[in-house]
């Protein structure tokens, strides 16, 4: 069997590849044939462009410093991509007229995981129709796993709309709790809570990808800033203040100049095993979160706002909620359990992995 999976495997962002590149492998070692439908509109070029354009000499010299800056982490990526997801140098799929011509290329596409149902990133309805099923033949089969929505934010216009779309899958699954609540009073079918694909696959799966040569040596606190924040820029200086450890910071997106050499070269591996080897993690992120876990990191995840969803439910889920906080930890002799969280862990990823197995037979 021959599957497809349609998600953000073009984006320069870490939480995007790994979720990406965790699915496909998890997959293949099923033993099916896995790759993506390389799907990446200009609407997804100008969001992750190496150079903005301007004709402000002021603003020019300052992307040309940004393009300069951005340049080694969007080659890294680039190669990354290109050897273990398995896609070519440029996208395959530009457009929504060029989707209808897979014809009967895959035996199944799996739509997820990541944020591929969020909300306006077009101007037409807020949704782009391509994550939805539409434009690929119908009598391709289509499921989706633990797709996600990020902000949910439904007009009834849009609940609608969703509700007509959701009759193209024959197995739905999201990521988030609150996801499946809003979405399943729209269809009769069933729709599960399933893991991120990070976390479908097992810690020593990610263990096997760390870089044996570490990025940073000795003791420190990885801040993963992928959302800007100024508590947990507070809250990150505070912990290194008080563990006496230096703290690394990695931004998700370089939007300044003014940002170290390890911002610029760290690929998706270098970022894995930054995580492996931090004392503590600080994270603004869903998937710097979520690779603590894998390796039985003590973390403290802040900053993401209305984006908090998807985290909090996880740590529910975990029975670690309390590791979702607004403020510097009075004691941090507490540790996290993972002998605890681990056994849940693995009924989860039983559960995960039960759900997509039986999705693709079925």
């Amino acid at each position: 069997m021959k599957i497809g999976i349609l998600t953000y495997h073009r984006a320069v962002n870490y939480g995007a590849f790994l979720q990406a590149y965790a699915l496909k492998s998890f997959l293949e070692g099923l033993g099916y044939e896995a790759g993506f439908v390389d799907y990446w509109p200009q609407e997804h070029k100008n969001r992750y462009r190496l150079f903005d354009n301007s004709t402000n000499l002021k603003l020019l010299f300052r992307n040309l410093l940004l393009a300069y800056k951005r340049y080694p982490r969007y080659k890294r990526f680039k190669k990354d991509q290109m050897q273990y997801l398995g896609i070519p140098e440029r996208p395959v799929y530009g457009s929504v007229r060029q989707l209808e011509q897979i014809g009967k290329q895959y035996d199944l596409i799996i739509y997820g995981s990541d944020q591929i149902w969020w909300k306006s990133r077009l101007d037409t309805n807020g949704f782009d129709p391509v994550y939805w099923g539409e434009f690929i033949s119908k009598n391709i089969k289509k499921n989706t796993y633990a797709a996600s929505m990020g902000v949910i934010s439904l007009t009834d216009s849009d609940k609608r709309y969703i509700s007509n779309c959701l009759n193209a899958f024959s197995h739905i699954s999201v990521r988030e709790t609150q996801l499946m609540e809003v979405l399943q009073p729209l269809t009769g079918k069933k729709i599960c809570t399933v893991l991120d694909p990070t976390l479908l696959v097992p810690s020593s799966f990610w263990e096997s990808k760390c870089l044996k040569d570490a990025p940073v040596k000795g003791k420190y606190i990885l801040y993963y800033r992928m959302m800007s924040d100024e508590r947990a820029d507070v809250f990150a200086n505070e912990t290194g203040r008080i563990l006496n450890m230096p703290v690394i910071t990695i931004i998700g997106h370089i939007g300044s100049y003014k940002v170290d050499r390890i911002n610029s070269v760290t690929g998706p591996f270098s970022f894995v095993t930054l995580i492996r080897n931090a004392q503590y993690v600080i994270s603004t992120s869903f998937h710097g979160v979520a690779m603590s876990i894998q390796f039985r990191k003590e973390f403290y995840a802040m900053g993401m706002n209305r984006n908090s969803d998807r985290v909090y439910s996880l740590l529910t889920l975990l029975g670690i909620e309390n590791r979702m906080t607004d403020s510097v930890p009075a004691n941090f002799s507490e540790r996290i359990d993972y002998t605890r969280v681990h056994s849940r862990l693995s009924d989860l990823q039983k559960e995960s992995s039960d759900f997509l197995i039986s999705s693709i037979l079925s």
